[in-house]
């Protein structure tokens, strides 16, 4: 049995519901993160006459309480976690500044003490925060108004260079950012924006039954630490497998399958497919290529349609869902009432569907229902 498979067997006697369908990204993430490693030290892997920086940065995108906070600690917390390692570091942060992530310099007694930031103190590791919001709002904080281009260096390319009056602070970086945050808070655009993979996930009532009744099935459920240990050493061997790869090519067929994305896209596409592919092997040989099997594909699609459902608007995807959901026409207080359920109060609703019918993404229909155009 392949790790893949494994990891996702030890969540179903868990009882963590649909860790078939969101896990593997989380995979994805960690396997680039090992990659990455492998590659700066070997050099075994160029685009361009260059190193790529090979990391996945990835964020989670649902409504309050539906699993963001709750699937990350599952794969990464050091108790629990599958994919917690003691050779990759791996850090939960509620919130952070930017001299948090950067790191400053402080006075004590007229020395001065240089702090280190995150991406300093865990330059090998994975940082996991559980609401990416706290992030984007310290980006608008007085104090961090340059937070956002050093952020953006930090978790793609990886220097990180910052002149202090007290000192300059210059490191290299390889720190994988793994984070969640809400729908209503979702706020990534430009540069930053083009860093992450996204898991975007709406729940239809099917789903969040589901959802209730795995909360009542993993009472008294607990980890089997004995194969979770097993689990772990094999993850550690996965990482020193690794170093063996001496070649890494693509093939025509997932190059094909992902021509018609933007450039930049495919990059972060083609990360996906080798976060799968490796982790997918029995046997990790010297030259690797990376193909595209039903499993991948089905992967890549949903990951391109919740990359283009997000960065069109986050809000208006999520109505758009609920009502599809439903047969694509609700009564508007029905809709609003609905909305409720995934924490959008009343005001909130209100400017969304507003929002909506000026796109025409919406509209009346006859009976006065609002209805999908």
């Amino acid at each position: 049995m392949t790790l893949y498979d494994e990891g996702l067997d030890l969540l179903r006697e868990r009882q963590v519901a649909f860790a078939d369908r969101f896990i593997p990204y989380f995979y994805c993430s960690y396997v680039n993160h090992c990659f990455n490693l492998m590659n700066k030290q070997k050099r075994v892997y160029y685009e361009h006459g260059r190193i790529p920086d090979m990391r996945l940065q990835t964020l989670m995108v649902a409504p309050p309480g539906f699993s963001k906070s709750f699937l990350m600690h599952q794969c990464f917390d050091v108790d629990i976690g599958i994919l917690w390692t003691r050779t990759i570091e791996t850090v939960f942060q509620g919130s952070c500044t930017e001299a948090g992530w950067v790191g400053t310099y402080s006075k004590d007694g007229g020395v001065t003490v240089k702090h280190p930031g995150l991406a300093e103190e865990f330059a090998k590791g994975i940082v996991a925060i559980d609401e990416f919001t706290a992030i984007t709002n310290a980006l608008q904080q007085q104090h961090s108004l340059t937070f956002e281009p050093h952020l953006n260096s930090s978790l793609y390319g990886g220097h990180v260079h910052k002149r202090l009056a007290s000192g300059d602070i210059n490191y290299d970086t390889n720190v994988t950012l793994i984070g969640g945050t809400q729908v209503t808070k979702f706020d990534i655009s430009g540069g930053l924006g083009r860093r992450f993979t996204y898991i975007f996930w709406i729940p239809s009532p099917q789903e969040i039954k589901i959802l209730c009744n795995a909360v009542w099935d993993g009472v008294n459920v607990s980890a089997d630490k004995t194969a979770l240990g097993e689990y772990r050493l094999k993850l550690e061997q996965f990482q020193r497998d690794i170093e063996g790869i001496e070649t890494l090519t693509f093939s025509k067929e997932l190059r094909e399958f992902l021509s018609n994305r933007p450039h930049f896209e495919q990059q972060i596409f083609r990360k996906i497919a080798l976060g799968y592919e490796l982790f997918n092997m029995d046997s990790i040989p010297s030259s690797v290529e990376i193909g595209l099997d039903s499993r991948c594909a089905r992967l890549l699609k949903e990951s391109i349609e919740w990359r283009d459902d997000l960065l069109a608007d986050a809000e208006a995807s999520q109505v758009l869902q609920i009502m599809q959901m439903r047969g694509g026409v609700m009564d508007r207080r029905d809709l609003q009432a609905v909305l409720l359920r995934y924490s959008i109060n009343w005001s909130q609703s209100s400017y969304i569907v507003e929002k909506l019918l000026s796109l025409r993404k919406i509209r009346y229909n006859k009976g006065g229902q609002l209805a999908v155009v």
